[in-house]
């Protein structure tokens, strides 16, 4: 017997490079809920939409906008530094 496997793809991947897409019995992490999906899938959300979602939550415990992007931009410059996708 010869097994095919396709490695950890997210669904995105699977449809479009063989034309199908995993439906799996899983368990939600922290919980026991049981649902069915991908455990490889993944979602990617740009860059500039994480930024001011970061800054707008920050203004809420910073003096001032300045101080808020200041911060966030140490943090963005560290993460890249560590090896983060931009």
């Amino acid at each position: 017997m010869q097994w095919n496997t396709y490695g950890d793809l997210p669904n995105s991947e699977l449809l479009r490079c063989f034309g199908h897409v995993d439906y799996l019995p899983m368990t939600l992490p922290n919980t026991s809920a049981k649902v069915f999906g991908n455990p490889g899938d993944v979602v990617e959300i740009r860059a500039d939409v994480v930024v001011r979602c970061a800054v707008g939550a920050s203004l809420s415990s910073q003096n001032s906008i300045g101080d808020a992007v200041h911060g966030m931009v140490e943090r963005i410059d560290w993460w890249l530094e560590e090896g983060g996708d931009e």
